[in-house]
């Protein structure tokens, strides 16, 4: 059964339900910079303040929610 934590969401690329620093590499994978947009799942995974692209500000959300569980994850 698929459960909320089967899908890549909230800077959980590897989908085990915890943000860190494995994460990381998808993080550096979708990393544009300002303006220049991203991917569907870079821009739903890393996109946090949803202007189509990975910047410094996606990259501080994310170094926020470092060692957190994202929504609906157990």
């Amino acid at each position: 059964m698929i459960d909320d934590c089967d899908v890549f969401h909230e800077g959980d690329w590897d989908a085990d339900c915890d943000v860190d620093r494995q994460d990381m590499r998808g993080f550096q994978e979708c990393y544009r910079g300002p303006d220049i947009g991203m991917g569907s799942i870079c821009r739903f995974v890393f996109d946090f303040d949803d202007d189509d692209d990975g910047d410094l500000k996606d990259f501080a959300t994310f170094q926020t929610r470092l060692g957190t569980s994202p929504t609906g994850c157990p």
